[in-house]
This record gives C-alpha cells, sequence and structure tokens, in this order.
C-alpha cells in the first residue's frame, strides 16, 4: 500500500511539473516516468518471485506433513488417515489461493503507473487532470480526466490499452474521460 501511495506521489508531482515545462524538461519528465515504471516493474516482479519461492517451500513443507501425518494416521487407523488427508489437502488449496492472491495484487500494483506513464509522455494527449484507478476484482483499469478534444481522449484510451497489450494484462481499460474546457496542460 505504500509503495502504491508513493507511486500515486510521484506522478501527481510529475504531471503538475509537466504543466507548464518546455519540452526537453517533459522528455526529462518522460524518461523519469520510464525509471519509475521500470522500478515498480521490477518491484513487482520481486515479489512475484518471492510469492514463487514462499510457494514451492509452502508445497514442500506440505508434502513432507502430508507424508509423516500419513504414517502416523496408519498406526492409529484408517478413520484418522481419511480426516487427516482431507485437512492436509484443505490447507493446500488454501495456500494456493493466498499464493494466487498475492500475485493478483502484484500484479494490479504495477498496472497503475504503467497505464499513467503511457498517457503522460505521449505529446498528443494534453490533460491536466488525469487519473487511474485498477480493480483486481472486476480486472479494470479506470481512466478518469478531462480532455480538450475527442482525438485526445482517444489518444489516451489508446495509449492505456497499448500499456496493458505490453504488460501482457488481461484487464479491461474503462474510459471516463470527459471532453471539454480545462483539459490542456
Amino acid at each position: 500500500m505504500l509503495n502504491k501511495s508513493l507511486v500515486a506521489s510521484v506522478c501527481c508531482v510529475i504531471g503538475l511539473a509537466v504543466a507548464g515545462c518546455t519540452p526537453e524538461a517533459r522528455d526529462d519528465v518522460g524518461k523519469a516516468g520510464d525509471n519509475l515504471n521500470s522500478a515498480a516493474t521490477k518491484s513487482a516482479e520481486g515479489t512475484a518471485q518471492a510469492v514463487d519461492k514462499a510457494g514451492q517451500k509452502v508445497e514442500t513443507g506440505t508434502k513432507e506433513a502430508v507424508q509423516s501425518t500419513e504414517k502416523a494416521a496408519a498406526e492409529t487407523g484408517q478413520a484418522v488417515a481419511t480426516g487427516t488427508k482431507e485437512a492436509v489437502q484443505g490447507t493446500e488449496k488454501a495456500a494456493a489461493k493466498a499464493g494466487e492472491a498475492v500475485k493478483d495484487s502484484t500484479a494490479t500494483v504495477a498496472l497503475t503507473p504503467k497505464v499513467r506513464n503511457a498517457i503522460i509522455v505521449d505529446d498528443k494527449v494534453k490533460m491536466l487532470d488525469l487519473n487511474v484507478d485498477t480493480h483486481a476484482d472486476t480486472k479494470q483499469v479506470v481512466v478518469k480526466g478531462t480532455a480538450s478534444t475527442p482525438a485526445m481522449k482517444a489518444a489516451a484510451i489508446s495509449d492505456a490499452k497499448k500499456a496493458l497489450a505490453d504488460a501482457k494484462s488481461d484487464y479491461t481499460v474503462v474510459d471516463q474521460i470527459k471532453v471539454g474546457p480545462g483539459g490542456t496542460k
């Protein structure tokens, strides 16, 4: 949660800085956004790797526990063996679900800055207010804000979809961008 807040804060500062900057400064901000995006991606990948390693250790430990439990159950009777095996299977399923939930959460955190940065660095898009929210439960990335023209709105949505495709994400883009005054940087 702290990582997401930090990324959001940095993106806000970048967005405000870009509003009155020279093209060279915008390029620098774009590079900084790319660096931030890369760092967020690496952080998400590192977290996913750590989750995978933890899941493997849980699986190994669970298998060893199953073997020991089955031996003890055989010594005390078939009824105990059946109950223990069912309990172990339930534990394995719960551990697998927990691991998947952590992976999904990590992917969600990485998508928000990736989509936001893709829109910010596009010179065709001039949006003063831009908000990107990623929802894991619905697998949606919601893009909100105000664009000056329909073409700018279309470019922003196209940038968001491309960022998701580049990330090989199965999330969809939800367009909540309004066209009207106050949309330029």
